[in-house]
């Protein structure tokens, strides 16, 4: 081999091992471009890596000739190894859609969580958090999962605005305490022109008038309004049920009751009237209601003679109440003794089969 020849080959050796500047200027704007697009991809998503780099420096160095095909096969790898490396995908946790399902959407992170949960559709956000407040803005809206509270910042607003949203919430706060006065004062006004209208009717227009005008005005606003409630307490008072229970456990001793039997052949169970608690009360009130006007008509009927009109009424009310006590304690005494005689029949397919009904005292 000539001199001329071996320096030829070792120019070629030089070359060989040198790295050629411009290759990697394209290699690092490859690596550049990979990372950028992958960031608008994911729309900030980060993007982590397991330390695995593609070592394209040392494949470049090995050839010094490589094509533009080769290069472009470079670039695909390093793509690809950076796509097996990522995270798994955001998903927003109210309607399941993921980045790429979406690509355009705006994503918000307004909690504390990890993971894919932590990303939310800003639109998906914003209707949910409307279902939440249900049209109340100050209510206060937290993450289902990790209960952090939502930050929500309302635009600046005029004055006007301001003002009026201020009385429309102290509105809001104010209105059932409004409103419990209002019935309050309805029921009292209620119950003073009831008893008004009570005294009138047992005293007389014109005698009632006068006895209200003669009385000390906070003393009719006060006893005025009493007058129904004490009708009620009055109407509870369960007399007739004391009178029964007497005339049950003595009644068989008296000398003047012949029919009354010395014992029932069972006891029968206490029980009501047979209604719900809504109609008994439904009928005490309205008993008690009526009171003062049946007193006033059995006065007029049975006691026309009586002056002045209130004691009148007075007599009338007691015959009232005495003559319905007896009505009911005669009902309910009646109820009592058939529900104590009561008999229970045999099935009478039994006797048309054949078999002899047992008599009491018999054996099966």
């Amino acid at each position: 081999m000539s001199d001329s020849e071996e320096e030829h080959q070792c120019v070629l050796e030089d070359k060989t091992d040198e790295v050629d500047p411009e290759f990697e200027e394209e290699v690092a704007e490859v690596a550049a471009e990979t990372a950028l697009s992958s960031s608008v991809l994911h729309h900030d998503v980060p993007v982590q890596h397991d330390g695995e780099t593609v070592d394209v420096v040392d494949s470049a160095q090995g050839a010094t000739s490589t094509s533009i095909e080769e290069k472009q096969e470079a670039q695909k790898t390093t793509i690809a190894t950076a796509t097996e490396t990522e995270v798994p995908v955001a998903t927003c946790w109210v309607c399941f859609a993921t980045v790429e399902d979406e690509p355009s959407a705006k994503w918000l992170r307004p909690c504390h969580c990890r993971g894919t949960s932590k990303w939310v559709h800003e639109a998906c956000l914003q209707r949910w958090i409307d279902e939440k407040q249900k049209g109340n803005s100050t209510t206060v809206v937290r993450c289902p999962q990790c209960e952090a509270e939502y930050i929500i910042v309302f635009p600046s607003c005029n004055p006007i605005v301001k003002i009026l949203e201020g009385v429309d919430s102290w509105l809001l706060s104010v209105s059932p305490y409004c409103a419990g006065i209002g019935f309050c004062i309805s029921v009292y006004w209620c119950s003073w022109t009831f008893g008004f209208l009570t005294v009138v009717q047992v005293m007389g227009l014109q005698e009632g008038t006068q006895a209200i005008d003669q009385a000390d005005p906070l003393v009719a606003m006060i006893m005025l309004p009493t007058i129904p409630y004490m009708l009620i307490l009055a109407r509870m008072i369960p007399w007739d049920q004391y009178l029964l229970r007497v005339w049950r456990r003595h009644g068989n001793k008296l000398p003047f009751v012949k029919h009354a039997p010395a014992a029932y052949a069972r006891e029968p169970a206490e029980g009501g009237d047979g209604a719900d608690a809504v109609k008994s009360g439904l009928r005490l009130f309205l008993g008690a209601m009526a009171l003062p006007t049946m007193a006033t008509i059995c006065g007029k009927l049975f006691f026309r003679g009586v002056r002045p009109n209130w004691q009148r009424a007075v007599l009338g009310g007691i015959f009232y109440i005495a003559v319905k006590g007896v009505v009911k304690i005669y009902y309910k005494q009646g109820q009592y003794e058939r529900q104590a005689n009561r008999v229970i029949l045999d099935f009478h397919p039994r006797e048309e089969e054949g078999e002899v009904p047992l008599v009491q005292g018999s054996e099966v």
